[in-house]
């Protein structure tokens, strides 16, 4: 069989308290469309980044659409195709497989999953268990010493730069507050404590990123 294909959006920084909180398309150009009165045609969707294999044997097209020409068919004659798709999500392969049948003259379409897994990020606050936080200025409804928030919008090597974390709470009847900034790297834990009664300046917060 012969191939014939064509050849960081950040959301906004929302966190919750516990909750879940936000991707490229690919090109397809020119390809052949006509399918020969002997062949027939495969086309395939998939991630851009995947590697296929037809019957056994790896081939060469890349894309999110590739498009696959088998020749020598016999008319009337069905012909049943293995298809697996191989992705590296996270640095563990993903595979699926699927069968398909074609006939001579004309074309059969395959669509594996699409959708790429996004690294989940996490930020760990240590903070007063009454403090109000704040996280790329929106202020977050979570209560507790101890707080986790996970974002699964971040992409691989994608960050929110400059990333500001505010905590505030009442000290001898007066609001203290402290902050911190940090870039939030896709797939990293980070834990952070602030706690402005030991008026922990935001250089001197202590920051463990795993």
């Amino acid at each position: 069989m012969g191939d014939s294909y064509s050849t960081p959006v950040y959301g906004t920084p929302s966190y919750g308290g516990g909750e879940i909180i936000g991707t490229p398309s690919s090109n397809t150009g020119a390809a052949v469309e006509t399918v020969p009165a002997d062949g027939a045609m495969l086309v395939v969707n998939l991630p851009a980044d995947a590697q296929v294999f037809v019957n056994g044997a790896k081939t060469a097209a890349t894309g999110s659409l590739r498009r696959y020409v088998s020749r020598g068919l016999e008319a009337g004659k069905d012909y049943e195709f293995v298809v697996k798709m191989v992705v590296d999500r996270d640095g563990t392969p993903s595979e699926q497989t699927k069968s398909v049948t074609l006939t001579a003259g004309n074309r059969s379409t395959v669509t594996f999953d699409t959708a790429v897994a996004a690294p989940k990020t996490s930020l760990t606050l240590r903070v007063p268990a009454d403090a109000k936080v704040w996280l790329a200025g929106n202020e977050t409804s979570s209560s507790g010493a101890v707080r986790l928030f996970e974002t699964s919008t971040l992409k691989d090597g994608q960050a929110w730069k400059n990333y500001e974390i505010k905590v505030a709470t009442v000290v001898d009847g007066k609001e203290q507050v402290v902050s911190k900034t940090i870039d939030l790297v896709a797939g990293k834990s980070v834990e952070l404590s602030l706690d402005p009664a030991q008026r922990t300046a935001s250089t001197d917060a202590q920051v463990s990123i795993r």
